[in-house]
C-alpha cells in the first residue's frame, strides 16, 4: 500500500512538473502573454475559435456536415486515412494487444490516448479538418501492427494457451497482412485520383 502510495505521489509530481515546464515554455517563447492586454485578446481569439470548432457554422450546416457522431467522423477518417473496418481493427488490435501478448504497456498507452482523443473528436469537435485526425490515425496505424504480438512469448501469461499456437499465428499474421494490404490499396487509389484531379 505505501508503495502504491509513494508511486502515487511521484505520479502526481511529475504531472505538476510537466504542466511547470508547459507554462514556462509559453511565458519564454511569448513574453508579450505577460502584458494583460494582449493576453485578454489572445484568449478572446481562443475562445472564439474553440467555439467555431465545437459547434460550426451551424447557420450554414443544411447537410449534417457537422454532426457530431461517430459515422459522420469515419466518412472523413476513411477519405484521409482509413476506412471504417480498418478502423475498428485497429482498435480491436490494441485492445486485444493490452490483454495478451509481449506488447501490453505501449498497447494500453496507445489505447488510452486514441480513446480519449477519439471521444473528443467524434462527440465534442464540429469541424471536419484531416489534421484533427492525425494524433488518432497515427497510433491506431501502429496499434494495428502491433496485432501479432499478441500471439508472442508472454501471451499465456494469463493461462491462455491458444494465443502462442502455431496456427493462431498464422491466422493472426494472414489477418493483419490482408487488412493492411486493402487498406493500403485503397489510399494509393485515393492519392491517385487527388493526383489527377489536381487538388
Amino acid at each position: 500500500w505505501l508503495l502504491k502510495k509513494q508511486a502515487l505521489g511521484r505520479l502526481a509530481f511529475c504531472g505538476l512538473y510537466f504542466i511547470l515546464i508547459m507554462v514556462g515554455t509559453i511565458v519564454i517563447t511569448s513574453p508579450s502573454l505577460l502584458a494583460p492586454y494582449i493576453t485578454k485578446v489572445a484568449l478572446g481569439s481562443w475562445l472564439d475559435q474553440q467555439q467555431k470548432i465545437l459547434l460550426g457554422p451551424k447557420a450554414l450546416d443544411t447537410a449534417g456536415l457537422y454532426d457530431t457522431n461517430l459515422p459522420n467522423w469515419l466518412k472523413y477518417f476513411g477519405f484521409h486515412y482509413m476506412k471504417g473496418y480498418f478502423f475498428y481493427f485497429a482498435f480491436l488490435s490494441l485492445a486485444a494487444g493490452s490483454i495478451w501478448g509481449s506488447r501490453k504497456y505501449i498497447s494500453r498507452i496507445l489505447l488510452a490516448w486514441c480513446v480519449a482523443v477519439s471521444i473528443f473528436l467524434v462527440y465534442f469537435s464540429a469541424m471536419k479538418n484531416f489534421q484533427y485526425m492525425l494524433p488518432v490515425a497515427v497510433p491506431l496505424f501502429i496499434g494495428a501492427f502491433l496485432f501479432p504480438s499478441i500471439t508472442e512469448s508472454s501471451a499465456n501469461s494469463k493461462g491462455l494457451a491458444w494465443p502462442g499456437k502455431s496456427i493462431t499465428r498464422k491466422i493472426v499474421l494472414a489477418v493483419t497482412t490482408t487488412l493492411f494490404a486493402s487498406q493500403l490499396i485503397i489510399n494509393l487509389v485515393i492519392l491517385y485520383l487527388f493526383a489527377i484531379r489536381g487538388t
